[in-house]
C-alpha cells in the first residue's frame, strides 16, 4: 500500500487550489512594480502552477479510482450486446443481471409521407407570385401553414419553402427534401416525430390544400408508411413499444435498431470503456502539464521539475508500451486504442496498476511522488526564478516595506523564503 502515500485526495487539491489562487492574485497585484520581461516571466509561472494544479488533480483522481480498495475502474461491469447492429445498449445501473435473449420483430416506425419525385430545375407553373395555403392536422389538432414563391421559383426551391414552413411551425411533424443520386430529380417528405401506432386508430397527421395546389402537386397527402408499434422479445416473454428505446429490465435500457430473425445476447462483462477513459485522462493531463513546464522552462526549478516528470516516462517505456502507452522523442505521451483496448481486455491496465501499488515503484509510483511533492508547496517550482529578475529601486507603501525589492516584496507576499 506504500503508493497511497503518493495519492493526493480531491479535497487536499481543493485546498491546494484555494492557496494557488491566493497567492496568483497576490502576485498579479504586485504585477505593476515589474517591467515586461518579468510581467511575462511571472504569467508564465502563474499559467504553469495553474494548468499543473488542474491536471495533478484529474491524475490523482483517476489514479485513486484504478487504486481504490473499495470500487475501481477494472471492477466494473456492463451489459453487452452480441450485436449492437441489431440492439444497441444505451444504459446499465450496474445491479442485479441476469443474461437476456433479445429477438426484435419489429422496430418501432414513424409515419411518412412521400411526395413525387420532380425536376428540380423545372417551374412549378407558378404565373406570379403565390401564396399557398396548407392544413396540417396533428392527433386531432389542426394547423394553418402557408408560404409565398415567386413567378421564377423551380420546383426543389417550392419544395424547400413549403418544407421550411412545417418545420418553422414546430407542430411534431418534420419536413425534408430529398435529391436523388444525379442531383436531378427531388422530393418533399412529411414525418411524424412520434413512433408507434396511434392510439385512435388513425394516422398520426393528415395534410390538405386550403389555397393553391401546394399538397396534391408535390404529393405529399397520402402515407407513405403507417406508424408502428415495436414488437420484440425477452427471453421468450412477447413486449410492445411504441418507441424503439426500451427497458430490458435489470437496470438495461436499449434502442432497437433493425428487425431480425436472430437471437441477440445481452451477458454482463468487463467496463473496459471505463477503464480506456480513465487511461486517455491520465496520458492528456500528462501531456498538459508537460507543455506548461516547458513554456516555463526558463526557470531551472521548473526544468528541474520537468526532467523529473520525463523521467517517469523514460524509465518506464516498456511497461507503459504494455498498455498502449507511448512515448515520443519530445517526451509526450499517445495511446494505442486497439493495444489498450486489449490491454484492458487482458487484465494489463489492472497489473499495471496493482502492481505499481503494491511496490510503489515505477511509472505509478513515480507520478505519484510527483503529485505529493507538487502538493506541498507548488510554488517551489517557479517562484525562485522571479529571484533573478532585474532590480527596479524600493517599494514603499501602506504594507511597510521599506526598502524591500521586488523580489523580496513578493516573496513576503506569497510566504516564500529561499
Amino acid at each position: 500500500m506504500l503508493i497511497n502515500n503518493h495519492f493526493t485526495s480531491f479535497a487536499s487539491f481543493s485546498s491546494m487550489s484555494k492557496l494557488h489562487m491566493q497567492k496568483t492574485q497576490s502576485v498579479t497585484s504586485i504585477g505593476n512594480f515589474f517591467g515586461a520581461n518579468a510581467s511575462s516571466l511571472m504569467k508564465s509561472a502563474q499559467n504553469f502552477v495553474s494548468v499543473t494544479t488542474v491536471q495533478m488533480t484529474r491524475i490523482s483522481v483517476t489514479m485513486s479510482a484504478f487504486t481504490s480498495s473499495s470500487r475501481t475502474l477494472y471492477d466494473n461491469k456492463t451489459a453487452v450486446s452480441g450485436d449492437p447492429d441489431l440492439l444497441e445498449i444505451k444504459s446499465h445501473d450496474g445491479k442485479g443481471f441476469q443474461d437476456k435473449k433479445v429477438k426484435i420483430d419489429q422496430i418501432a416506425t414513424s409515419q411518412q409521407n412521400t411526395g413525387k419525385m420532380m425536376n428540380v430545375n423545372a417551374n412549378p407553373g407558378t404565373q406570379k407570385d403565390s401564396v399557398y395555403r396548407f392544413e396540417i392536422e396533428v392527433d386531432g389538432e389542426r394547423h394553418e401553414l402557408s408560404f409565398e414563391v415567386d413567378h421564377k421559383e423551380t420546383n426543389k426551391g417550392f419544395q424547400q419553402k413549403m418544407a421550411d414552413a412545417v418545420n418553422a411551425a414546430g407542430i411534431g411533424v418534420t419536413a425534408s427534401v430529398i435529391t436523388d443520386k444525379d442531383g436531378k430529380n427531388s422530393m418533399l417528405s412529411l414525418e411524424s416525430k412520434a413512433t408507434g401506432a396511434n392510439e385512435s386508430g388513425g394516422p398520426h397527421f393528415t395534410v390538405r390544400d386550403i389555397q393553391g395546389n401546394a399538397v396534391e402537386y408535390t404529393g405529399v397527402g397520402t402515407a407513405a408508411q403507417e406508424a408502428k408499434d415495436a414488437v420484440f422479445s425477452v427471453n421468450g416473454e412477447k413486449r410492445t413499444s411504441k418507441s424503439n428505446d426500451v427497458d430490458l429490465g435489470d437496470g438495461v435500457t436499449a434502442t432497437l435498431k433493425k428487425a431480425s430473425d436472430k437471437e441477440i445476447s445481452v451477458t454482463l462483462q468487463k467496463d473496459t470503456q471505463a477503464m480506456l477513459d480513465g487511461m486517455h485522462t491520465m496520458v492528456n493531463s500528462y501531456n498538459k502539464i508537460l507543455e506548461a513546464a516547458r513554456n516555463n522552462q526558463g526557470d531551472k526549478h521548473t526544468r528541474m521539475f520537468m526532467m523529473s516528470f520525463e523521467l517517469t516516462v523514460v524509465s518506464s517505456r516498456t511497461v507503459l508500451k504494455e498498455v498502449g502507452v507511448n512515448a515520443d522523442e519530445k517526451g509526450f505521451l499517445s495511446v494505442d486504442s486497439k493495444k489498450m483496448k486489449e490491454a484492458a481486455e487482458s487484465g494489463a491496465i489492472e497489473r499495471f496498476f496493482t502492481g505499481e501499488k503494491a511496490t510503489g515503484r515505477g511509472f505509478i509510483g513515480q507520478l505519484g511522488k510527483l503529485i505529493n511533492d507538487f502538493h506541498k508547496n507548488p510554488w517551489q517550482f517557479v517562484s525562485p526564478a522571479l529571484g533573478r529578475l532585474p532590480m527596479h529601486g524600493t517599494l514603499i507603501g501602506d504594507n511597510g516595506f521599506n526598502g524591500s525589492s521586488p523580489f523580496e516584496l513578493l516573496h513576503r507576499m506569497l510566504d516564500i523564503k529561499g
